[in-house]
């Protein structure tokens, strides 16, 4: 996939990491192949990503990579160990990845969204009020804002998350 679009349209400007996948339940619950799915969804996914097309960013010495950990790729909570593992580790990996770069103008940023309204809830067993939530729309707003940021610098990290949508 890397080689076909580098092929027709050049290396990338902007890579956005958006994959995920949800699985919310105490530890004593979590299989072995949830937390495996989970790692594989949310980390292993974002490094096969990057490291197809971070190459092409480093030819040109320039791009931007943001990565979309959710908020509990920065606070756990309760019942998050797998989907927390992973996005900690995504978390991780990019600033490793950061350090690599850093005599380039490849930017990258983290994301971190908390409780958007999209079909990532429909599996989940937990009682949130979606309406509560950011809008699709939203979040893809915030995107694009980091999107158009100055080449001069570099939005590290951002923090976007409703007021609350956890059920009372």
């Amino acid at each position: 996939m890397a080689e076909d679009i580098t092929r027709q349209s050049g290396p990338l400007d902007i890579l956005v990491n958006a994959s995920g996948i949800g699985i919310i339940k105490p530890l004593e619950q979590l299989s072995l192949e949830e937390f495996q799915q989970t790692l594989q969804g949310n980390l292993t996914a974002a490094f096969l990503l990057v490291k197809a097309f971070l190459p092409g960013m480093k030819e040109g010495k320039k791009g931007l990579i943001i990565n979309i950990p959710g908020v509990l790729g920065k606070v756990p909570m309760a019942g998050a160990a797998a989907y927390s593992a992973s996005k900690y580790g995504l978390v991780g990996m990019m600033q490793c990845i950061r350090e690599e770069v850093k005599r380039t103008e490849i930017r990258i940023t983290n994301l971190y969204l908390g409780g958007v309204d999209s079909p990532f809830w429909d599996t989940i067993d937990l009682r949130v009020q979606k309406e509560r939530m950011i809008r699709a729309e939203e979040a893809a707003r915030a995107i694009w804002f980091l999107c158009q940021q100055p080449l001069s610098g570099v939005v590290s990290e951002m923090v976007l998350q409703p007021f609350n949508h956890q059920a009372i």
